[in-house]
């Protein structure tokens, strides 16, 4: 297999792994609820990276953790696509994007106040 194809075949693993964890956890990486932090996409991707690398650094690199470097791969393309997103919008609304909590939906429910 030339390494043209490792690259193809890689690139086409992390990507439907994004595309998969898009569906199942929603955007949270590029749109996160700010639910206990108040960082918007790039910051929050930033903390993302770090604990990847730490895991990395503490625990090494094995078959058993072969998903941290998906996972890494994964939350720096990501990064790219929030740096593009803020570029964007600071180009359109300078004020938005220097708001670091303007990634909060005011109309979505973050937690019910119903017991049941």
């Amino acid at each position: 297999m030339s390494r043209v194809k490792d690259i193809e075949r890689i690139t086409a693993e992390v990507c439907d792994m994004l595309v998969q964890k898009n569906l199942d956890y929603g955007d949270s990486a590029l749109h996160p609820i700010n639910v206990f932090s108040n960082g918007n996409a790039v910051d929050s991707l930033n903390a993302r990276i770090d604990d990847k690398l730490a895991r990395i650094h503490n625990v090494g690199l094995s078959d058993e953790t072969e998903d941290t470097l998906f996972d890494l791969i994964g939350y720096l393309i990501l990064l790219v696509i929030a740096k593009e997103d803020e570029a964007k919008l600071e180009e359109t609304d300078p004020v938005t994007a220097t708001n670091s909590l303007s990634n909060i939906n005011p109309e979505r429910t973050y937690w019910s106040t119903t017991s049941t």
